[in-house]
């Protein structure tokens, strides 16, 4: 993806990022998974998986530097190679809400940092 020098110079000033990207290694998909912090199913649009009916991912990362058309960021989830559709600013002010719950997965975050993928989607 090519970014201008003007685009460029306006991410100098936002930290975190939004990436939409393609989930190009996935195939096929279900209504219905089980992920992999609870053996219990729940519906598609209740989980982070990415076998899903439109297979794109949003990904929220650290924006470190800008040189050129070059961007480098952290906090990285992605895999190498994977096509990026659109970079968008993260704005606390519009997209952190933090009196929201996220239903099921609260009984087991605790567990989203010790715990990782079991390789289910590869």
């Amino acid at each position: 993806m090519r970014i201008s020098a003007r685009v460029s110079l306006t991410l100098r000033h936002s930290p975190a990022s939004f990436l939409i990207y393609a989930l190009h290694r996935c195939s096929g998909y279900s209504l219905t998974v089980t992920p992999f912090l609870d053996p219990a199913p729940h519906g598609i649009f209740a989980t982070r998986s990415p076998k899903r009916p439109n297979a794109i991912g949003l990904s929220i990362v650290r924006l470190t530097g800008v040189d050129g058309c070059t961007i480098s960021i952290e906090d990285v989830d992605v895999l190498d190679g994977t096509p990026l559709l659109d970079l968008k600013p993260y704005v606390p002010s519009f997209d952190a809400y933090p009196e929201s719950c996220c239903g099921w997965f609260e009984r087991v975050a605790e567990n989203a940092e010790e715990v990782r993928s079991d390789d289910r989607f590869r």
